[in-house]
C-alpha cells in the first residue's frame, strides 16, 4: 500500500438512525504525492445508502464536487456496481457499494488542498417541500466504510481496479431504532424440575438487535402473569413442574407492554429418550468475500445475540477473484476459538463456486482445504470429489443459484440446503419460491437443471434438508438482509443430538436427524415403524407418526409422499400429535413432513425412505 496518498474524512457529524436521511460532506486532503490533471478519487458509497447521481440535481443522491483552489477544474461520475476489487493480494473485492469518481481534468493538487464533496446536495431547492429529500441510510444497522481509493498521476498503476486503497477510509456508524419487538429464545428441551432460561433479544423495526434494556418485564404462562428481572439478557423462570407437556412465554416490557413477543416452545423431555434440540445456522459470509464484520464478528454474533448452538463462516472461494490462503487460515483460527463443547459449536467450511454451482464444503474438524471452484485444479466434480472424500469432508448444494449433480456421491452429499433468505427451493411455484430456479441466470447447465428438493428427490437421491440465513451482513441466526437489499428473514437448521459438540452434531447431520425451517424455532418430530428422520429401511406396513408444536398458531401439517400431500392436519392450534398407517406405492417411497404456521412461516422435515420389504 503506498504512503503519501492523502485521506477522506466524514465531515457530516454521526452516528445516524437506521432507516433515516441524511446528505453527508466528504473532504479529501491531498497527500505529499498529491492530484495531478487526469488524476481521480475513488468513493464507495455502502450498498443500502440511495444511489449517487450526478445528472439530475432534483432527485436524491445528487452528488456535486469543488475545490476552493483556482484553476482547478473537475468532474464527477458514479459506475453503480456491486463489486469493485482493489487488492489482488487478499483475494477478495473489498470496496462495496457505487463508487463516485471524481477526476481532476484542469489543474493540479498540492499536498495539503482540499476536495470537497456533497453526497446528496439538496441546495437547489433548499429546505422546500417539494424539492429531493436527502438520502436514506441503510435499514441495517453497523458500521459502514466509505472506502477510498486514488489514481494520483491518472496512469492507472495501482493493483487491479489502477486505484491505491487509502490507508484509512472513513467510518460511518448507523444506529439501531428504538425496540419495537421482543424475540424470546430458550433451549428446545427441558427436564420436569429444570428452571427455563430465556434469553431476550430486543430488535428494532428493522430486525436490528438493540442493547439490552435491563429492568421488569411481565411473563405469561400457564395462565398466569408473572414479573421477571432482566440480567445479562436473560430471564429466569419457574420449571414446567408435572402439568405441562411444552410451554411458550408472553414476554413485555413493564414499561412499554406493546413491546412483547412469544418465546419458542420448550418441550419436557428428549427425542427418543436420548436427543436434544439444537439450532443453527451454518451458512454466513464475512468482510473475508462479499459480507461484512470479521469470522470472529459473525460467530460472536450467533453465539451471543443470536443465541445459536452451532454456526459456521462459509466465505466464497472466488469473490475476487479468490479467498487468500492468510484469510483462510485467520478464519480457521477463528473457528477454533469459538468452538466450546456443550456451550457453542463451530465448523470449518467455505462456499465452493463454479461456473455451474454454488456448494458449501464443511470439514469435520478444525483442520481444511480450499479448492477454488474457478481454478483448473479443481473446476470439476472428477477432480474435487476424491480430495474431499479424502478429507472427511461434507457438501451441502446451496440452492440459490443451483448446484452441479454431477458426480453424486451419498457418501460426501447427505442434505440440502432447502431454504435460505432468498427463499425456498422445495418445489416449482412453492411460497417464497427462489427467484432464480426458473430462470438460473448465473448457472445454466445440464448438470444443475434439477433445482429443487422435490426433482433432486425424483432422481433418485437421499438428500435430508436444512436452512440457513446466506447472511452476507454478519448475522448468522437473526438476519433478513445481504450487503445488497433486504430479504426474507434467514433459515434455521434444527439437529437431534445426544450432546452439543462438533462430533454429534456432524453426526447429526450427516445421518440427515435434522430438519429446516424459515426462521422460527419451530418444534417437530417424525418417525416411520420407530426410524427417525433420514432413516431407510425396508418394510411392508408403515406406521408414521408426526409431533409438532409451533412457534406460533399451525396453519396445517401435511405428509408429503412422493411429491403429493397424502395426510393433512387443517388448523390444529400450536400443538399436532398424529400417527399414519401406510403401504408400498413404488420399489422405494420417500415421506417428510411439511408444517406451515398461520403467519406464513415453514418447517421441513427430512425425509424417510422406505422399501418393499
Amino acid at each position: 500500500m503506498l504512503k503519501g496518498l492523502g485521506c477522506l474524512e466524514i465531515m457530516t457529524a454521526g452516528p445516524l438512525l437506521a432507516g433515516s436521511r441524511a446528505s453527508i460532506a466528504l473532504r479529501y486532503t491531498a497527500g505529499p504525492k498529491g492530484l495531478k490533471k487526469g488524476g481521480s478519487l475513488r468513493i464507495t458509497i455502502p450498498h443500502g445508502f440511495t444511489t449517487p447521481q450526478v445528472d439530475e440535481f432534483y432527485k436524491e443522491g445528487f452528488v456535486t464536487v469543488g475545490c476552493p483552489k483556482e484553476g482547478v477544474s473537475l468532474a464527477p461520475g458514479v459506475v453503480s456496481k456491486i463489486f469493485c476489487a482493489y487488492r489482488a493480494e487478499l483475494g477478495h473485492s473489498g470496496a462495496f457499494g457505487k463508487n463516485i469518481f471524481v477526476r481532476l481534468e484542469q489543474g493540479e493538487l498540492l499536498e495539503g488542498e482540499i476536495i470537497e464533496i456533497t453526497y446528496g446536495d439538496i441546495s437547489y431547492y433548499g429546505s422546500e417541500s417539494w424539492g429531493p429529500r436527502p438520502p436514506r441510510v441503510p435499514e441495517l444497522s453497523g458500521i459502514f466504510e466509505f472506502t477510498a481509493a486514488v489514481d494520483c498521476d491518472g496512469s492507472k498503476a495501482g493493483p487491479v481496479t489502477g486505484y491505491y486503497l487509502l490507508p484509512d477510509s472513513p467510518k460511518l456508524a448507523v444506529l439501531p431504532q428504538r425496540t419495537r419487538r421482543l424475540i424470546a429464545l430458550a433451549e428446545s428441551n427441558t427436564e420436569e424440575k429444570e428452571r427455563v432460561r430465556l434469553k431476550v433479544i430486543q430488535v428494532d423495526r428493522y430486525l436490528n438487535p438493540v442493547q439490552a434494556e435491563a429492568g421488569e418485564f411481565k411473563v405469561e404462562f400457564a395462565g398466569k402473569q408473572h414479573t421477571c428481572h432482566l440480567e445479562n439478557g436473560v430471564l429466569e423462570l419457574p420449571p414446567l413442574g408435572s402439568s405441562a407437556n411444552y410451554m411458550t412465554y408472553q414476554v413485555s416490557m413493564k414499561t412499554r407492554p406493546r413491546v412483547s413477543g412469544s418465546s419458542n416452545p420448550v418441550k419436557k423431555g428428549n427425542y427418543m429418550g436420548q436427543f436434544n434440540l439444537y439450532w443453527g445456522d451454518i451458512h454466513a459470509h464475512s468482510s473475508f468475500s462479499d459480507g461484512l464484520g470479521t469470522p470472529e464478528d459473525l460467530l460472536a454474533f450467533a453465539r451471543d445475540t443470536a443465541g445459536l448452538d452451532f454456526s459456521a463462516v462459509t466465505d466464497h472461494d472466488d469473490i475476487g477473484p479468490y479467498l487468500a490462503e492468510s484469510e483462510w487460515a485467520e478464519t480457521g483460527k477463528a473457528v477454533s476459538s469459538f468452538n466450546e463443547p456443550g456451550q457453542f459449536v463451530t465448523f470449518l467450511a467455505y462456499e465452493y463456486r463454479s461456473e455451474l454451482a454454488d456448494m458449501v464444503v464443511y470439514y469435520p474438524s478444525g483442520e481444511g482445504k480450499v479448492m477454488c471452484g474457478k481454478s483448473r485444479e479443481w473446476n470439476s466434480p472428477e477432480k474435487l470429489l476424491p480430495k474431499l472424500k479424502s478429507l472427511g469432508a461434507m457438501i451441502i448444494p446451496h440452492q440459490h443459484f443451483g448446484a452441479d449433480w454431477r458426480g453424486f456421491d451419498p457418501e460426501i452429499y447427505r442434505v440440502m440446503e432447502i431454504y435460505s433468505q432468498h427463499g425456498s427451493a422445495e418445489y416449482r411455484g412453492c411460497p417464497r419460491q427462489i427467484p432464480f430456479l426458473t430462470r438460473q441466470l448465473q448457472k445454466n447447465s445440464a448438470g444443475n437443471q434439477d433445482a429443487t428438493f422435490q426433482e433432486i428427490l425424483a432422481l433418485g437421491a437421499r438428500l435430508g434438508v436444512t436452512a440457513g440465513s446466506d447472511s452476507h451482513s454478519g448475522r448468522p441466526g437473526l438476519s433478513n438482509w445481504t450487503r445488497v437489499t433486504r430479504t426474507y428473514n434467514g433459515g434455521l437448521t434444527a439437529v437431534f443430538a445426544g450432546n452439543k459438540t462438533r462430533e454429534e452434531i456432524w453426526k447429526a447431520i450427516y445421518s440427515r436427524h435434522c430438519y429446516a425451517t424459515s426462521g422460527p424455532r419451530i418444534y417437530l418430530e417424525f418417525s416411520l415403524n420407530g426410524f427417525p428422520m433420514g432413516s431407510e429401511l425396508k418394510a411392508a406396513k408403515r406406521s408414521l407418526k408426526a409431533y409438532c408444536i409451533g412457534a406460533g398458531a399451525l396453519a396445517r401439517v401435511e405428509v408429503i409422499k412422493n411429491t403429493r400431500a397424502v395426510k393433512i392436519v387443517e388448523n390444529p392450534l400450536q400443538e399436532c400429535v398424529f400417527t399414519m398407517e401406510d403401504t408400498p406405492e413404488r420399489d422405494e417411497d420417500y415421506y417428510y413432513v411439511r408444517v406451515t404456521q398461520r403467519d406464513g412461516e415453514m418447517a421441513w422435515s427430512s425425509p424417510i425412505w422406505v422399501g418393499r420389504a
